[in-house]
């Protein structure tokens, strides 16, 4: 059966099988899987929080340029067109 090209490790231009490691090298490698996978969902979230923000920006403009800002009741945000959003992006 043919080696899957997935089992091979590579560091510093060397190459490692999966299945040579010792279980503490594939301790290692499945950790740092890990920790990559994590470090992709962080950057996922950060892209999140960050459409966010501008949208809690863009909202905030909105109610500043309002003429009725000063009136108190309606504490919902508004949906914000997509020509908005891109005006401050």
């Amino acid at each position: 059966m043919e080696e899957d090209k997935s089992q091979i490790i590579t560091l510093n231009d060397k190459e490692y099988k999966y299945s040579e490691l010792t279980e503490r090298g594939k301790i290692i490698i499945n950790q740092l899987n890990i920790i990559n996978y994590d470090i992709s969902e962080c950057k996922l979230q950060l892209d999140r929080h960050e459409a966010a923000k501008q949208m809690f920006i863009i909202s905030f403009k909105n109610l500043m340029e309002s003429p009725d800002k000063d009136k108190e009741g309606d504490t919902s945000l508004s949906l914000v067109s997509s020509n908005k959003m891109k005006q401050l992006i």
